[in-house]
C-alpha cells in the first residue's frame, strides 16, 4: 500500500489514523473478530512466523511460533479471554518469545478487528526505572503549590524516568495555538519555555487521537516504515495502535527541529485536550516499553486530575467571591427599589463581580460610570452600536477593536468588553471594561507556511525549519472573560429585570387605584358642581333682584353688591368649567370621521359671537379627515382657537393661523398667534387644572379649557406640543392619530 502524498495544503485532512503502515520496531496483525483468519499484516509479520505469508491463517496456524508456550495456544487463549470478558486491553502487554525475540503482545478491537501488535523488547534502552520514580512524582506533584510549580515538577520528573534530552509541558489556548510552559532539558539546548506554537502545528485530527489515544511514541524518524498487507479494500482503523506510522508531514517537522525520537503524553481537563507532555530527543533512536509508557500515562493522569482540582478550587474561590458580591447588590437594589441607587450608590458595586477594571450603567437616558471607562461620549457609541446589533442577554470579546473599530481610541482602558443587556430598544445596558493587556508573545519561529520547491519544478508547502524565536507585540486584547465572570453577570441581570418586574407591577397596581381615584373624583366634581349650580344661582338672582328694587343703595354698599355679583359669576364660570373637564372624564367615547374644514369652521363661528375674529386666517384643506368624538374634537378646537385669540388681541395687528397637514400617521391641528407668549420654562403648566400663568392676570379665565384640551387629547390617544416665547406669541399643535386623509383632488 502507497503512501499518500500529503503537504501543508491537506494536513488538516490528512487521513492519520488510516496510515496503512507502521513503525519498524515492531509486527502488526489483525483478525475478523468472527473467524479469527487474519485479514492484515505488516509486511514483516511472515518472517516473524516463519511464514511464506499470513492472510488468511488462523490462531492455530500463528501460536506454534510461540516458545516456552507448553499449552501451545497463547494467542487463541488471549482473544479467548478477552472475548469472554468484554475487555481487549487488560492483560497488555503480555510478554512472549517468538523466532527468538521477546515481544510484548498488546491486543484491541478497533470496532471491526481486532488487533494485535509484537514490540521488540530487544531494545537496549527500553527498559526504565518505573518503580522508582513512579512514587516520588506522585508525591512531589501533590505538594506543588500551584499549577506552575506543579506542571515543571512533572516535566523535570519524567525527564528523569525516560531520559530524553528535552521534556516539555505543551499547553493549549482557546485558539488552540501551543505554549511551552514547563520544561526540563540537558544544558546545551535552546530553551523552548514560553515559547508559542501555531495551531497548524498539530492539526484538528491530530488533536482528537491525542484525546483518543493519550500516548505516543516515534521510536526513530527516519527509519523505514512497513507496509500493511491486506486483500480487502478498506484500509485499517489504526487510531489506538501503538506503532501506528507517523505522517510524513509530522516526521518532516521534526526533522526541521533536529529531533530523532520523540513521545507525548495527553494532559486532558474534563475529558477535553488541555495539553501534552511532549518529549524529544536527539542523539539518536529511543525505545520506551509499553510498561513504562503505561507508567508516563498514569503520571499524565495524576497530573491531569490534580491540574482540574486546582483550577476548580480557583475557580469556587472566584465564584464565592462574585456569588458574595451579587448578593449584596441584590439586597441593595431591593432595598433601595432603585437600579442607579443599588447599583452604584452603596458599598458594594457592580464593579465587584467581575475582575472588571471599569463599568458603566446605561439607564434612564443617563449614563453613570465607575472605574477605569472610556469617555461618556466613548460610551455612548457603544451604546448605539449595541443597539444596532441582534440583541444578546450578554455579550462579551476580548478584542472590541476587532467588531467596533473606533474602539482602538480607547483599548487601553476598554479592549475587553463584557455587556448585559436590560432594554436593547431603549439602550439600557450594564457595561463592564477591561483594559488592553500589551502581551509580547514570542514564537517557536515565524508563524505561517513556507513554499518549497519539489525535483520538477513546482511548489509546495512544507514545515517551517526555522525555529529561532519570533516576538510578536499583541495590543487590543483584554484577558479573556472566565466563566464565573460572565455567571455572575447573568444572575445580576436577573436581579436587575427582577427589580424592575416588581416596579412595573407596582406601577401598574398605583395606576390602577389612581384610575379609580380619579373616576371617583370626577364622579365627586360634576356631583358637587351640579349641586353647587342652584343655590349660587338663587343668590345671583337675590343679588341682582336687591339691586333693581332696593332704591337708593348707598355708594359703598351698592359696590360691595356688584363685587359680590361679579365673584358669583367667576364661581358658575368655574363650576361650569368643571362639569366639562369632568364630562370628558366620564363621556363614551363613539368615534367617526371628521371633515376637519368644516369642524373648524363651526368652531370658528362658536368663538365669533363673544371675540372678534378678525385675525383668525385658515389655512387648512377640504377633504382632510380624522377619527374621534365629533363633540369632543371641536371643543378641543374651540379652546386652543379661543386662547389665540384671547391672548392676542392686545398686539398692535392681532394674528392666528391655523393649519393642518399630515405627518406620518397623525393629523396634525396647528394654530399659531403673535400674541401674550409665555416663559418656555413654565410653558408645560398651561395644561394643568386651574393653572395660570403670570403674565395673563389681565385676560378673563379659570385656568381649565386648556386641562380640557390635554383631557380630550389622552381620550383619542393624541398628544399635544406647545412652542412659546414670552411676548412673541405661542404654537399649538394637537396630534391626532389613525387619521384619514380623505380626498385631497
Amino acid at each position: 500500500m502507497e503512501r499518500s502524498e500529503v503537504d501543508l495544503n491537506n494536513c488538516d485532512r490528512e487521513p492519520i489514523q488510516f496510515a496503512g503502515h507502521i513503525q519498524d520496531h515492531g509486527y502488526l496483525i489483525a483478525l475478523d473478530p468472527t473467524t479469527l483468519l487474519v485479514t492484515h499484516a505488516s509486511a514483516n509479520a511472515a518472517e516473524l512466523f516463519g511464514k511464506e505469508q499470513l492472510l488468511g491463517l488462523g490462531p492455530a496456524d500463528l501460536d506454534q511460533a510461540f516458545q516456552g508456550d507448553p499449552q501451545g495456544g497463547l494467542l487463541r487463549d488471549l482473544i479467548g479471554f478477552a472475548r469472554r470478558n468484554g475487555n481487549y486491553t487488560n492483560n497488555n502487554p503480555t510478554h512472549a518469545r517468538i523466532a527468538g525475540m521477546d515481544v510484548d503482545l498488546v491486543l484491541h478491537h478497533n470496532g471491526r478487528r481486532i488487533i494485535v501488535e509484537f514490540e521488540r523488547r530487544d531494545q537496549p534502552d527500553g527498559t526504565l526505572n518505573v518503580q522508582g520514580l513512579l512514587g516520588d512524582t506522585m508525591l512531589s506533584m501533590q505538594r506543588s503549590v500551584d499549577i506552575p510549580a506543579l506542571l515543571q515538577r512533572v516535566a523535570e520528573q519524567v525527564k528523569e524516568l525516560i531520559g530524553f534530552d528535552r521534556v516539555m509541558v505543551y499547553r493549549f489556548w482557546e485558539d488552540w495555538h501551543g505554549e511551552v510552559v514547563a520544561e526540563a532539558k540537558v544544558d546545551h539546548l535552546e530553551p523552548y519555555l514560553g515559547l508559542h506554537y501555531p495551531a497548524t502545528d498539530i492539526p484538528v485530527q491530530a488533536r482528537r487521537l491525542y484525546e483518543i489515544n493519550p500516548t505516543r511514541l516515534i521510536r526513530a524518524i527516519r527509519s523505514e516504515v512497513v507496509p500493511l498487507l491486506s486483500r480487502e479494500k478498506d484500509p485499517l482503523d489504526l487510531t489506538h495502535a501503538q506503532l501506528r506510522a507517523v505522517s510524513p508531514i509530522h516526521l518532516e517537522y521534526l526533522g526541521n527541529m533536529g529531533v530523532n525520537a520523540s513521545f507525548s503524553i495527553s494532559i486532558l481537563n474534563k475529558g477535553r485536550l488541555w495539553g501534552l507532555i511532549a518529549c524529544h530527543h536527539y542523539e539518536g533512536p529511543r525505545f520506551i516499553d509499553f510498561a513504562s509508557r503505561a507508567a508516563c500515562n498514569l503520571i499524565a493522569q495524576f497530573l491531569s486530575a490534580t491540574i482540574e482540582l486546582k483550577a476548580e478550587e480557583e475557580m469556587r474561590q472566584r465564584e464565592v467571591r462574585f456569588r458574595t458580591a451579587n448578593a449584596q447588590l441584590k439586597e441593595q437594589l431591593f432595598t433601595q427599589m432603585d437600579v442607579i441607587e443599588g447599583l452604584i450608590g452603596r458599598r458594594t458595586s457592580l464593579l465587584e463581580i467581575t475582575d472588571a477594571h471599569g463599568a458603566a450603567l446605561c439607564f434612564g437616558g443617563v449614563i453613570h460610570l465607575v472605574g477605569q471607562t472610556p469617555t461618556r461620549e466613548q460610551v455612548q457609541q457603544i451604546r448605539e452600536w449595541l443597539m444596532r446589533r441582534d440583541p444578546d442577554a450578554v455579550f462579551q470579546t476580548s478584542n472590541l477593536s476587532a467588531v467596533l473599530p473606533s474602539a482602538a481610541d480607547y483599548a487601553d482602558v476598554a479592549s475587553g468588553l463584557l455587556c448585559a443587556t436590560l432594554s436593547n430598544e431603549m439602550g439600557e445596558f450594564v457595561l463592564w471594561f477591561k483594559p488592553e493587556l500589551v502581551q509580547i508573545v514570542d514564537w517557536a519561529g515565524k508563524p505561517g507556511k513556507l513554499e518549497s520547491r519539489t525535483d520538477d519544478g513546482g511548489v509546495r508547502l512544507s514545515p517551517r525549519k526555522s525555529f529561532e524565536k519570533w516576538s510578536q507585540e499583541v495590543h487590543a486584547t483584554s484577558a479573556p472573560w472566565k466563566p464565573a465572570e460572565v455567571s455572575a453577570v447573568v444572575a445580576l441581570r436577573d436581579s436587575i429585570t427582577s427589580l424592575l418586574n416588581n416596579k412595573a407591577n407596582e406601577i401598574r397596581r398605583l395606576n390602577e387605584k389612581l384610575r379609580i381615584a380619579y373616576s371617583e373624583l370626577d364622579t365627586f366634581s360634576f356631583s358637587i358642581s351640579h349641586d353647587l349650580k342652584t343655590p349660587l344661582n338663587t343668590v345671583r338672582g337675590y343679588l341682582e333682584l336687591y339691586l333693581e328694587e332696593a332704591g337708593e343703595v348707598a355708594p359703598e354698599h351698592r359696590g360691595l353688591l356688584e363685587q359680590a355679583m361679579v365673584n358669583t359669576d367667576r364661581m358658575l364660570s368655574m363650576i361650569k368649567d368643571i362639569l366639562e373637564y369632568s364630562k370628558v372624564g366620564r363621556m363614551e367615547m363613539e368615534m367617526e370621521s371628521i371633515e376637519l374644514h368644516a369642524l373648524l369652521k363651526e368652531a370658528l363661528a362658536q368663538i365669533r359671537s363673544a371675540r372678534n375674529t378678525d385675525g383668525v386666517r385658515m389655512e387648512v384643506p377640504a377633504g382632510l379627515n380624522l377619527h374621534g368624538k365629533r363633540t369632543l374634537v371641536q371643543q378641543v378646537l374651540c379652546n386652543v382657537l379661543d386662547n389665540a385669540v384671547k391672548y392676542s388681541r392686545k398686539a398692535a395687528r392681532p394674528e392666528v393661523v391655523v393649519r393642518a397637514y399630515p405627518e406620518g400617521t397623525d393629523l396634525v391641528v396647528e394654530c399659531k398667534d403673535n400674541g401674550i407668549g409665555m416663559d418656555p420654562m413654565h410653558a408645560h403648566k398651561a395644561f394643568d387644572l386651574f393653572q395660570r400663568l403670570d403674565n395673563v392676570s389681565g385676560f378673563e379665565g379659570t385656568g381649565v379649557g386648556l386641562a380640557i384640551v390635554k383631557r380630550a387629547m389622552e381620550r383619542h390617544e393624541g398628544r399635544i406640543q406647545i412652542d412659546s416665547d414670552l411676548n412673541k406669541g405661542t404654537c399649538v399643535r394637537l396630534y391626532f392619530p389613525a387619521h384619514d386623509h380623505g380626498n385631497q383632488g
